[in-house]
């Protein structure tokens, strides 16, 4: 177990210890991820040319958008990968939040076996 010795200054407010390293939460997900999938520059281009095949004047493909299925595969897949990615981060930001030490509190001469999080 780790041992921390906080100070004893009183006065002196100090913030929690929570972690969090997670990039989304349930509302945030599909916009945010959304956002991160387009900035790249290859599916970028192609959600273009998907649009503009949309229009039969332009299009050889009779306005249907053909560049969509392949471009909503490789997004879904990578919006997958990023969702696994971040579940595993927040187990283990619980897991270290959530993780045990013994402290000194302040203005207390014994230690205390405490969460992470709580000092």
């Amino acid at each position: 177990m780790n041992k921390v010795f906080n100070k004893a200054d009183k006065t002196r407010r100090y913030k929690n210890n929570y972690i969090s390293t997670s990039k989304y939460n349930c509302f945030t997900f599909l916009p945010k991820n959304l956002f991160e999938q387009f900035t790249k520059m290859a599916n970028f281009y192609f959600l273009c040319l998907s649009v503009m095949e949309l229009f039969p004047s332009i299009s050889d493909s009779g306005g249907r958008p053909v560049l969509l299925m392949p471009l909503s595969f490789v997004v879904g897949v990578s919006m997958i990968k990023d969702l696994y990615e971040d579940c595993k981060r927040k187990s283990q930001d619980n897991k270290e939040n959530n993780c045990k030490i013994q402290c000194v509190p302040r203005g207390k001469a014994a230690m205390q076996e405490m969460k992470t999080s709580d000092i």
